[in-house]
């Protein structure tokens, strides 16, 4: 394989020093050139570097595999480059998340090729093309403006203008996730991402120079070294890290700021004063310094501030940099900084930007535990996810997936074309037979569903069914509202996809809180809209006609599904839960999860409790069964759950109607960096010495009075030790008779309403989880916490849990968890004490399960998620 790799290459270019790194890595197993516009200060390298103008000969491009073009939001140092993307297609490697600035000067800087006289015209029109009206209008007030530069003035800089830059590349590079999404709302050709290449650094030791002098006073006044880097402007935001510092002056004396970049203006002009005044001794303003100096800096920090806001780059060096020092970075949650893992920075929001710097200070002044492990999380990030080899892993996973397309795009083309000559042959169009056009179209559609050379691939929509007739208070917390809110977010995320959420008015704000973490997004708040029986007139705007034949549209009459059925653009519906059969008058393709059949496995149980809980099972079951008789896709989290119980108790269910589809742990957002200190944990749960933790409901499959045998066997061994339950042993008499019996009262710390701070902090500071559980709908969710939590866990050996053992490749034998027969308290018990007594080999021994169990995501998920819906996922991003 040949590779053109076009690039500025000057020994000033940040774009020119990562390109060495990468081409010079490619060239071990493809042949590569480097293609520069560059004459002077050119980077040292031996690969071949070609020396490129306006006036150069590029026949000789024809003799590349792929030609490659690394574009960013300059036009001095990308004319050249884009001007050869026009004439010789090729890969574009987006390094910026707008080419506004780069157009405002290819068409009207002189110094960069434009013309103010005959660009504008061409300039106007370019913004008109791609953004309308409003566009070209903005363009004409910032012209009349005199505003300089013009891409600069208010409203400009919502015109991204990437579509020109990429309309006539084969395929898309760039270089972080949020921005794949992003680039494929535009473009629907093969799209790749890679985190920029950073390489780990070491720490260096203090030498002479004002940096080392102002460290050394600090440390000697007990100060902690925070470092900010980069050119001093606004968008660093380093303003706001000095309002807090001047309006808290007990935190300002306890730490020293330190801010390296060359600064000026007004804004550099007030932070030098503050640096004078207010902050002297904390802030410290030393410009430009060497790069010796600036890792020296990095190197002492104790916390590195990076709050860019807004940003225009895709990747961000400086935030890589500072991360590579294994330093605790504290960021925005914007951008390629949103993007970081939660464990990996310290994320904080840009409405409470000023109670994030404070509370961030004040616990880098206390000292606490998670701003040493986000730290050291950083350097693992750099370590294993910006490497050069992981760069050039998936830029060569994209040119082969590209290759392919293009073989079969050209096999498209030729039928295409061929059909096309013939239909004019025959004297058809669609004129004259409209409807014989359309299914000619139709049927060619079905033969290329992947067909990207001539149409783009429209949104895919999808609905999801609330319908519940009475109102429910607290239906976000309810596990299948939470299921629903991470698989749909996943999927937006993911895929080009647009969300109906479709429910009554009472229950609107339910579902609203459901998918707040979309409608926060502001990517993403415009991709889902909520529709009841009050606002779909004002949705969809029907004609008087259309309305009054639908009628009054309310829960008594439950109808809300016929405004569904003539109004929806959803091609799939899917309802929270397996008793919503009135999704079957949207007639759509239904797709219903169904963890587990519970209602009838434990039948007995419930009947037991409740004397009118059979109704209620008829009733679920025979709205399940109507249901499978619609022809709807049953899918759940576990093959065992679907072959044992799904199968078994929907009557009317095919096993062909039905899926498999493993849960990703589900872990609230930036929770580690919000977990109490232990002391804290203790003081206020009244938990005192080693404990046992098991949060969940007291249920017969629950098992716990297995666990209460199991600590009775216990308690003599181990005086110390308590058991934590979220759960009412009463809501089990024989439970809560069997603590009375083995006198264990006192032991047992029961824990209520725990926000999710609260669970995963109890989580933190356990010995051990035993999961004694008769049944799940999938491996447990505890289980599943305390892998993600790091803690030992025991775990009863029923069918569930080895399936997904199996699923992740291993088996009971060498997945080194603790499993036990569910029935035999000694076992379980032995099992305890083993962890009691070798904690972290306990924990050594289940880390590499843990690591694959983990590692699959809700984005895998959505795949196959995504895959089922709407049949094989071609839009999927390129991971390399």
């Amino acid at each position: 394989m040949r590779i053109a790799w076009f690039t500025p290459f000057s020994n000033k270019s940040a774009i020119g020093m990562v390109s060495r790194e990468i081409c010079e890595t490619l060239r071990k197993t493809v042949e590569v050139d480097i293609w520069t516009h560059n004459r002077e200060e050119l980077i040292v390298t031996d690969i071949e570097v070609k020396v490129f103008d306006k006036n150069t000969d590029l026949t000789s491009l024809s003799d590349y595999d792929y030609i490659i073009y690394n574009l960013g939001n300059a036009a001095g140092n990308h004319r050249d480059i884009y001007d050869v993307s026009k004439d010789y297609p090729g890969i574009i490697i987006l390094h910026d998340q707008t080419m506004s600035g780069f157009w405002g000067q290819y068409y009207l800087f002189p110094e960069f090729g434009g013309n103010p006289e005959t660009g504008y015209s061409s300039y106007l029109e370019m913004h008109k093309k791609y953004y309308g009206e409003l566009g070209g209008k903005t363009v004409q007030e910032a012209h009349n403006s005199g505003y300089y530069p013009i891409y600069d003035y208010d409203g400009m800089g919502d015109f991204k203008l990437i579509e020109p830059i990429i309309e006539n590349a084969i395929g898309v590079f760039t270089h972080a996730k949020f921005f794949v999404n992003k680039i494929r709302k535009l473009n629907n050709g093969p799209i790749g991402y890679s985190y920029l290449p950073c390489e780990i650094q070491q720490i260096t030791e203090s030498k002479d120079s004002e940096l080392s002098k102002v460290i050394k006073q600090a440390k000697a006044e007990g100060r902690k070294i925070i470092v900010s880097n980069g050119i001093v402007h606004q968008v660093k935001r380093i303003d706001k890290v000095t309002d807090v510092l001047a309006t808290h002056p007990q935190i300002a004396k306890q730490v020293c700021y330190i801010v390296i970049g060359s600064y000026g203006g007004e804004y550099g002009s007030k932070l030098e004063e503050l640096s004078k005044t207010t902050l002297k001794g904390c802030l410290h303003m030393l410009g430009y310094q060497s790069n010796d100096v600036m890792n020296e800096a990095l190197s002492q920090a104790d916390l590195c501030i990076n709050l860019r806001y807004p940003n225009s780059e895709v990747c961000s060096l400086s935030l890589f940099e500072q991360m590579s020092y294994r330093k605790p970075v504290l960021v925005l949650n914007s951008g390629i900084y949103g993007e970081m893992p939660e464990e990996a920075v310290i994320r904080i929001s840009l409405e409470n930007e000023a109670i994030g710097i404070k509370v961030t200070l004040l616990d880098l002044i206390s000292e606490k535990e998670y701003i040493i492990r986000t730290g050291k999380e950083a350097g693992k990030f750099i370590e294993t996810q910006c490497t050069t080899d992981m760069y050039v892993q998936r830029l060569l996973a994209l040119l082969e997936e590209l290759g392919t397309k293009q073989k079969i795009s050209q096999l498209e083309n030729r039928v295409l074309d061929d059909i096309a000559f013939r239909l004019q042959e025959l004297g058809y169009n669609e004129e004259t037979v409209p409807s014989t056009i359309n299914s000619i179209i139709k049927s060619i559609s079905e033969m290329f569903p992947s067909n990207t050379s001539r149409t783009c691939e429209r949104a895919k929509n999808l609905g999801v069914w609330a319908g519940f007739g009475y109102h429910i208070p607290g239906l976000n917390r309810e596990g299948i509202a939470r299921f629903m809110s991470y698989m749909v977010e996943a999927l937006v995320r993911n895929y080009n996809i647009n969300v109906e959420v479709w429910c009554y008015s009472f229950n609107i704000d339910e579902m609203k809180i459901c998918f707040s973490s979309i409608l926060e997004d502001e990517e993403l708040k415009d991709r889902i809209q909520f529709i009841d029986e009050k606002n779909w007139k004002e949705k969809f705007t029907p004609t008087a006609y259309e309305a009054e034949s639908l009628g009054e549209i309310n829960e008594v009459k439950d109808n809300l599904a016929t405004v569904a059925r003539e109004f929806s653009k959803a091609e799939v519906f899917i309802p929270l839960i397996v008793y919503l059969d009135n999704v079957i008058g949207t007639e759509k393709s239904i797709y219903v999860p169904c963890h587990d059949m519970a209602v009838a496995e434990h039948y007995d149980e419930f009947l037991e409790k409740d004397n009118s809980f059979k109704f209620r099972y008829l009733d679920i079951g025979s709205r399940a069964e109507n249901l499978a008789r619609y022809g709807a896709i049953m899918f759940s989290n576990c093959k065992t759950v679907r072959d044992e119980q799904i199968l078994k108790y929907i009557k009317n269910l095919k096993a062909q109607n039905t899926n498999v589809i493993y849960l990703p742990v589900n872990i609230p957002k930036d929770i580690m960096n919000k977990l109490m200190e232990e002391q804290e944990v203790r003081q206020k749960f009244s938990i005192h010495g080693r404990y046992m933790f098991y949060p969940t409901q007291v249920r017969p499959y629950k098992n716990i009075g297995t666990l209460i045998k199991a600590f009775n066997i216990l308690k003599e061994d181990f005086k110390d030790l308590k058991l934590v339950l979220t759960g009412n042993p009463k809501d089990m008499p024989e439970v809560d008779q069997l603590i009375d019996e083995f006198n264990l009262r006192s032991r047992i710390v029961l824990l209520k309403n725990l926000s999710e701070v609260e669970l995963y902090s109890v989580y933190k500071y356990a010995e051990v989880v035993p999961v004694p559980t008769l049944f799940e709908g999938g491996f447990a969710w505890q289980a599943c916490e305390a892998l993600f939590m790091k803690v030992p866990l025991v775990i009863s050996n029923i069918k569930m849990t080895v399936e997904r053992i199996e699923s992740c490749g291993f088996n009971e034998k060498n997945c080194g968890l603790r499993l036990f027969d569910a029935l035999n308290e000694e076992a379980l018990a032995n099992n305890i004490q083993h962890v009691l007594e070798n904690r972290e080999i306990a924990l050594e021994s289940q880390e590499k399960f843990a690591e694959v169990f983990l590692g699959y995501s809700w984005d895998d998920a959505a795949k196959e998620y995504y895959d089922m819906f709407f049949g094989h996922s071609e839009e999927s991003e390129v991971d390399g």
